[in-house]
């Protein structure tokens, strides 16, 4: 199955493939940097596979991600439909309040310091729980893998940002509060800057509304 996935990679350069599960085989890390290493239209997510990469050697698996940084992206198993979905079925009873957050727990491993609940949704993942090691990558690949790989790949294909101007019937005092009803005639438009790395706060600032 995976020589037939490598297969339509190789057969179809000119489109991107963004493989689940890291590449359908987290288990084999020699195996995913081989394919990588080949296919550079080929992509790997970490859905529903950090605690399987976390059994590896640390160093193994930091080599790894520091030659395809570019190329790794942040995934989990959770969906949303008409209602939450953790897994590939969909068939199973809604996740509830700790499967949640275990589930956040295990995404964000790679990058915390305090041990992750693995065993917080599935028995496979508890069986894990005493073998992970976490591969100290640094802040710049991180953000990578969490955020900008993804950016870049999918800004092609989303609408591009735009802020229209809004007349107002009064001048707002620029030191007032945003509750006016005045601001709630204005749609609102997230706005983003480059900073400098070692300045990104962890949390992204709240969507500014815009107005004039």
């Amino acid at each position: 199955m995976l020589e037939s996935l490598n297969h339509v990679i190789a057969r179809h350069p000119e489109t991107t493939f963004v493989c689940v599960h890291f590449a359908n085989n987290a288990e084999e890390l020699e195996w995913v940097d081989a394919s990588l290493s080949r296919y550079p239209n080929m992509r790997a997510d970490l859905a529903a596979r950090i605690p399987e990469i976390g059994r590896h050697s640390p160093d193994q698996v930091r080599r790894l991600f520091l030659k395809h940084q570019d190329r790794i992206f942040f995934g989990t198993d959770f969906q949303v439909y008409n209602r939450l979905i953790l897994g590939s079925s969909g068939n199973e009873p809604p996740p509830h309040g700790r499967g949640r957050r275990g589930l956040f727990r295990q995404g964000m491993a790679l990058a915390g310091d305090a041990r992750p609940e693995l065993g917080a949704h599935d028995a496979h993942s508890r069986r894990l729980e005493d073998q992970f090691h976490r591969p100290a990558l640094c802040r710049a690949v991180l953000r990578k893998v969490y955020f900008d790989n993804a950016r870049k790949l999918l800004a092609g294909a989303l609408p591009p940002p735009s802020v229209q101007a809004r007349r107002l019937s009064r001048d707002l005092d620029l030191e007032g509060h945003f509750d006016d009803a005045l601001w709630q005639t204005a749609n609102q438009s997230k706005c983003e800057m480059r900073i400098p790395l070692s300045a990104v706060s962890e949390t992204l600032p709240p969507p500014e509304r815009a107005g004039g």
